[in-house]
């Protein structure tokens, strides 16, 4: 399921896997379940205008957010949310509302063209971005207690 970190935003949203993507507004109830959710979908827009303002540090695949007086480090991967199919064909992929690495689409024969996926005889409309992986440390698994949860999530409400 992807929910958004706060009402009508969709450049910041979670997501468990690619499979499992859905929108819902707020985190409301479902806040226990989204803390233990390892993978973040941030555009790329975002992401442009956090670095412009200074706000986060990227260094080649890794994003360093500040939270609550010290940073939580992101691994990001390329990917697209998919916001809808083109044309009024019917979505014969079901991937409308998912969000898709860019190894994704290629392993499913698509391809990205800016705000475009193509795949098949298909086109759809996408938000570019990357999916980032919370990373507690160097050779650990990503793993997203309550109180790192709380950190994060506090820190990328207060980049805006």
């Amino acid at each position: 399921m992807l929910a958004t970190l706060a009402d009508g935003l969709r450049d910041l949203s979670l997501a468990r896997t690619t499979d499992d993507v859905g929108h819902s507004g707020g985190l409301g109830e479902k806040s226990v379940l989204l803390r233990t959710m390892a993978r973040i979908f941030i555009a790329q827009s975002k992401i442009d205008a956090w670095l412009a303002a200074g706000r986060v540090h990227l260094e080649q695949s890794t994003l360093r957010v500040p939270a609550g007086g010290s940073s939580v480090t992101l691994g990001i991967d390329a990917a697209v949310f998919v916001e809808r199919i083109d044309g009024g064909d019917p979505d014969v992929h079901k991937i409308a509302g998912k969000v898709k690495t860019a190894a994704e689409v290629v392993a499913s024969g698509g391809e990205l063209y800016d705000t475009s996926l193509v795949l098949g005889d298909y086109a759809y409309t996408v938000k570019p971005g990357f999916v980032a992986t919370y990373r507690p440390g160097a050779g650990m698994p990503p793993r997203l207690d309550t109180a790192t949860w709380a950190k994060l999530r506090a820190g990328l409400l207060a980049l805006g």
